[in-house]
């Protein structure tokens, strides 16, 4: 499948909307772990991982002194 924090949109979302999408990627993850649908949970913990890296490159972005 295509990745979520590859897709272009993410590129131009605000911080806040990025952080909303990892933290809802983050519950998905914990329910498909307790549901042992250990493949569904390494997606999405790889897709977090990514969306996580992607709002440290913007926040270190818009960070320009």
């Amino acid at each position: 499948g295509m990745s979520l924090a590859a897709d272009p949109v993410m590129q131009f979302m605000p911080v806040a909307d990025l952080e909303k999408n990892a933290a809802l990627l983050e519950a998905q993850m914990k329910k498909a772990a307790k549901e042992l649908d250990f493949t569904a949970a390494a997606q999405l913990r790889d897709e977090l991982f990514a969306m996580r890296k992607l709002v440290d490159e913007k926040a270190k972005a818009s960070k320009v002194d």
